[in-house]
Parts: C-alpha cells; sequence; structure tokens
C-alpha cells in the first residue's frame, strides 16, 4: 500500500536537509512552555474544507477563451480551513499528537484558471490553475485556542491567539483537477449522514502545492523569531465529502488576512456568495471541496524558487496525498 506517511518523511528530510544550517525549531503548542516538539518541521491539518468562489464561471470563461481567443476573467478566490491535531517533526521522526492545543488554520489564495480539457462537469475533464501574486487574498494564519472549531458551522477557525501569518508567493506544483470517469452525480456529503438532502455534486480530485513567506510568528509559541521562512502548503482537494462535512460557512477576509473576521462567505447549500447550485462542480459560480493538506516550515531566509529536487518531492507529496485520501475516502463510503 502507498504510505503518505512516507512520502512526507521523504519531503521533510529533504527540504530540511537542505537547510542544515538553519537552527531547530521548538514548538511550545499551548504557548505556556510546557510539552514542547522539538526539530519541529510543519503540521499534518485534518481533513478539511476549500471553498472556490467563482471557480466554476472562471472555468466557462476559459473554455470560451480558448474557443475564440477572447481575454474573459478567469480569476477567482479559495478559501481554506482545517483543524490541526498533530505536529511533524524533522528527520522521519513520529508525529506528535496536539489536539489539546486546540490549532487551526485559515487561508486564502487569488488564483486563475490557466487552462481546461472537456466540458464542465463531463467525466475525464480537467482544469489547471496559477496563483495570482499579489491578489487580492494570498494569506495563511495559524491559530490556537479559542472555541472548538465546527466544520460543519464553519466556525471557530480564526479565534484565540494568533501563533503564525504569512503571505504566498509562489505555486510549487499542481496535479489537475479531474473529474471522475463516470462522472456519476451524488450526494456531497457522505460523513456522517447527510446534511445537506439534494445537494449534489460530481466526483473530482486533484492536488496544489503553493509556497509562501512567513511575516509573523509568537514568541510564546516559537523558539526563535520565523519571520521570512517558508511556508508550504500541499493540499489534496476531492470530492464528494467522505471525512468531514462540508462547511456552511468560511470567512470573509480582507487583503491581510482573517484576523478579527466572522464567518460569512457561504458554503455547501447556504446560498449567497457561496452559491454551489445543485451540482457543486457544474452549476456554481463557486465549487466547494474537501481539503487534506501538509504543512512544511522551514527557518531561515527566504528562497522564491526551490530547488528542483525539493519540488520533485514535493510533487510526490502532493500525488501521495491525493492517492491516500481517496483510498480513505472509497473505504470509509464502502
Amino acid at each position: 500500500m502507498f504510505s503518505r506517511r512516507l512520502v512526507l518523511a521523504a519531503a521533510f528530510a529533504l527540504v530540511f536537509g537542505a537547510s542544515a544550517s538553519a537552527d531547530p525549531i521548538t514548538f511550545f503548542p499551548t504557548g505556556d512552555g510546557t510539552n514542547p516538539v522539538a526539530n519541529f518541521a510543519g503540521f499534518d491539518p485534518a481533513p478539511g474544507n476549500t471553498l472556490e468562489v467563482g471557480a466554476v464561471q472562471a472555468i466557462q470563461n476559459q473554455i470560451l477563451n480558448q474557443q475564440d481567443g477572447g481575454s474573459r476573467n478567469t480569476t477567482f478566490t479559495s478559501f481554506y480551513q482545517a483543524t490541526i491535531p498533530t505536529a511533524l517533526v524533522s528527520g522521519g521522526g513520529p508525529a506528535v499528537g496536539v489536539s489539546g492545543a486546540n490549532l487551526t488554520i485559515v487561508a486564502s489564495i487569488t488564483e486563475r484558471v490557466t487552462g481546461v480539457t472537456g466540458l464542465v462537469g463531463a467525466a475525464g475533464s480537467t482544469a489547471t490553475f496559477a496563483l495570482v501574486p499579489g491578489g487580492t487574498n494570498n494569506y495563511f494564519e495559524i491559530w490556537q485556542g479559542g472555541a472548538v472549531a465546527n466544520n460543519l458551522n464553519g466556525t471557530g477557525f480564526n479565534d484565540g491567539t494568533r501563533i503564525l501569518a504569512g503571505t504566498f508567493n509562489s505555486l510549487v506544483n499542481t496535479q489537475a483537477q479531474t473529474i471522475g470517469n463516470p462522472a456519476t452525480v451524488q450526494a456531497l456529503d457522505q460523513f456522517a449522514g447527510d446534511s445537506y438532502p439534494g445537494q449534489n455534486t460530481v466526483p473530482s480530485a486533484g492536488a496544489f502545492i503553493v509556497q509562501g513567506t512567513v511575516n509573523f510568528s509568537n514568541s510564546s509559541y516559537f523558539n526563535q523569531n520565523l519571520a521570512g521562512s517558508i511556508f508550504t502548503l500541499a493540499i489534496d482537494a476531492q470530492d464528494p465529502f467522505r471525512q468531514v462535512d462540508p462547511s456552511s460557512h468560511f470567512l470573509t477576509t480582507t487583503t491581510t488576512g482573517a484576523t478579527g473576521a466572522t464567518p460569512q462567505t457561504a458554503g455547501a447549500a447556504a446560498g449567497g456568495a457561496g452559491s454551489l447550485g445543485p451540482t457543486n462542480g457544474v452549476s456554481g459560480p463557486d465549487v466547494q471541496f474537501q481539503s487534506d493538506s501538509s504543512i512544511a516550515l522551514e527557518a531561515g531566509p527566504t528562497t522564491t524558487v526551490p530547488e528542483p529536487a525539493t519540488m520533485a518531492v514535493f510533487g510526490a507529496l502532493a500525488l501521495g496525498g491525493g492517492l491516500y485520501g481517496r483510498i480513505r475516502g472509497r473505504r470509509k463510503g464502502e
């Protein structure tokens, strides 16, 4: 069986081996100096949610542009949120459970569609994307404490204490979002009962890896100032939802991040800004995904272009995460 953990270990060994001169990071999950995580290398969030506002419309515009050479708008905004039960360590050591710290992540990425094959929602059709540098929303934030996050309601992801934040600036790797073949329409929510009766989706899977720069780290949680460090987020996006509830709301944010924001952008079946239509991924204008991710944090000066070997291993991480997620999803859905 393909092991996502082995791919993670290889990825982190390569990334951190390339910067051995950087001092090891120690992470204090609750900010009070207790239960330190030595040789901290990143986080392994639980399955969460991504809402792509305007993505279906952007894909339709790209199809028309490819047909007539037009320049219709193909940009959209992705909002991501998840809980973080696990911290990762460098050198392939065992992951450390930190669920008692109540850690969460929120992120947003401005993207554009770069290519489409087939028709929207058609079996085997694909769409590829790119990050828009300097876009309206290109941030990440990690929070500790506060109310326990609720995936279904979409609340509790940016309260408590902000411990890490920064800006995304590059797309490292991407695997095209592909509609399943056959593209059998099915219930969007297949986790612990259907919370959205009548809300359907077409099956799909894809992955991408974005990289950014840390511009804030809370000194109560880390043994060194991590400003300027490299933050890499790998996301495996798929439908339907089998491991977590689809969120009904996401964060309405500003260009500086999610600080102080409240959940206003509507998600699954809630209408408003997050309108999915009767069939997610087809009837839009928006689309929502179950998202499983991994986070690598590399202390030291920022490099906007990673080494080729690093790109390759993170590409394998994305593919491995997608395979692992689909295996888990199928098993849970059987």
